[in-house]
């Protein structure tokens, strides 16, 4: 899956949009946001801010809100699947800009939309992250002849407290010379997702996709997280972690056979990566961590509660 920066730029009123006639495909013609491709191990807000210099040669800082899981059809085939990070920015309509190998750029206001050919899902996007403080949405865009068209969108909503049901996650413990890997989570408890936690210290690790093998999930959320690739897996403990936020059945692997230094990847998730003695780990730890290790230095499988 490719990563992407999807740079939603507005003047100070909010009522007019900087977009970009594009002429390259896909889009071609088609009005959008800027941006473009994540390099590998760059921090997405560096990403975003490069992209905007130079795409309009504007230099500038923007705020990330959310992510969006986007599949792109020709043909009755997926030709790019995205995961765009959106990142909104707020530029005096007075500043100049470049107009780029890109395309054009120009203001559009919000009553102007329904009259431009716009990229079906950004009008979408911008709705559900900077109105309404959606974190995460899901798009299909399906071309059909010479045009496209928006044939899913989907707001990924927080569950209500009485519908929740246990999840099942991985954690990953990479021990190099006797020091393990462990992240801070994002301070903000609205940006730490799942347990919460914001601020702790933890593991790589993740969410366990469909008809994924714990060895498979561990070995994705450790590259996706801190650009770690792990050649040997395997399966260490298991843990039954739940608090008023979230209940998880924590799958805990370990490796000692990797490539790699650790890389900040996803800052809206972990905020920095660190080596620690086993003996000298940082404060908080989070509480799934907490329990991987205590499975690790007393050899017991499980732990409840």
């Amino acid at each position: 899956m490719l990563k992407i920066v999807n740079l939603c730029i507005t003047n100070q009123n909010k009522n007019k949009f900087l977009f970009l006639k594009r002429n390259k495909h896909p889009f071609k013609n088609y009005l959008g946001m800027l941006g473009g491709k994540i390099e590998n191990q760059e921090d997405p807000s560096k990403a975003a801010s490069r992209e905007l210099f130079e795409e309009a040669g504007i230099s500038s800082s923007g705020k990330f809100l959310g992510k969006c899981h986007e599949k792109i059809i020709e043909n009755k085939q997926v030709i790019a699947e995205l995961e765009i990070y959106f990142f909104y920015f707020i530029i005096n309509e007075s500043t100049k800009f470049n107009s780029g190998h890109e395309g054009e750029l120009k203001w559009i206001s919000i009553d102007d939309f329904k009259n431009n050919k716009l990229i079906p899902s950004d009008p979408l996007m911008i709705n559900a992250f900077l109105n309404k403080g959606v974190k995460g949405t899901i798009s299909i865009i399906e071309k059909i002849e010479e045009e496209y068209f928006q044939t899913e969108f989907e707001e990924v909503l927080q569950e209500k407290p009485d519908s929740k049901k246990p999840g099942v996650g991985v954690g990953v413990m990479i021990l190099k010379n006797g020091k393990i890997l462990l992240g801070k989570r994002h301070p903000d408890k609205e940006e730490a997702s799942g347990l919460k936690e914001a601020g702790t210290w933890t593991m790589p690790g993740g969410k366990l996709d469909f008809q994924e093998s714990f060895e498979e999930c561990a070995k994705r959320e450790t590259l996706e997280e801190c650009g770690i690739k792990l050649n040997k897996v395997k399966v260490m403990c298991i843990n039954n972690d739940k608090n008023e936020h979230a209940h998880f059945i924590t799958i805990g692997l370990f490796s000692d056979d990797f490539e790699g230094e650790p890389k900040v990847i996803e800052p809206d998730k972990i905020t920095e990566w660190s080596w620690f003695d086993l003996n000298n780990l940082p404060y908080p730890l989070f509480s799934p961590t907490k329990k991987m290790l205590d499975n690790y230095k007393e050899n017991k499988f499980c732990i409840n509660p």
